[in-house]
This record gives structure tokens, sequence and C-alpha cells, in this order.
């Protein structure tokens, strides 16, 4: 769950009851697991992929990544009018 005072929906283990309701604002996050061709366990959720993003649009890659996620950069600072 994220969102405003989403924090207190939670347990003292940070998992959320099934029973817990969403308030206004708020909605219901996501978790993907899967495994990398070397069999090793692995999990992607939401806050993972905003900071990704987060990287990229603010410039935080150097050298030639870096110079790939120029485009996305301008899309950003740079918007077009429509």
């Amino acid at each position: 769950m994220i969102g405003p005072n989403a924090e207190y929906h939670a347990d003292f283990d940070g998992a959320f009851p099934e029973n817990a309701e969403l308030d206004e604002g708020q909605q219901w996050s996501w978790r993907v697991s899967f495994s990398d061709p070397g069999n090793k366990r692995l999990s992607l959720d939401h806050a993972m992929v905003l900071k990704g993003i987060d990287r990229i649009v603010y410039g935080e890659a150097k050298g030639a990544e870096g110079f790939r996620y120029l485009h996305i950069q301008q899309c950003f600072t740079e918007p077009t009018p429509e």
C-alpha cells in the first residue's frame, strides 16, 4: 500500500493485513519475483522502479550509460508544448 499515511495500516512487522482498506489517495503497490539466468531469486517493486527512473531523469548515470539517457532527460526537462 502506498500513498498518504499508508504506513499507519501496516502491522509492527511492516506487512499489511489482508483486510486493510485503502483511504483516499492511497493505492496498492506491487512486487514481481523472478529468477535470473543463474537461478538467483530476485524481486522488483514500485519503489525500485521509481528510484531507477529518478536516476535516469536527473542524470546520475555517467559516461556511455548517461549518454544513452539524454533523450529521456530531455523529455522531462524540455517538454514540448503539446
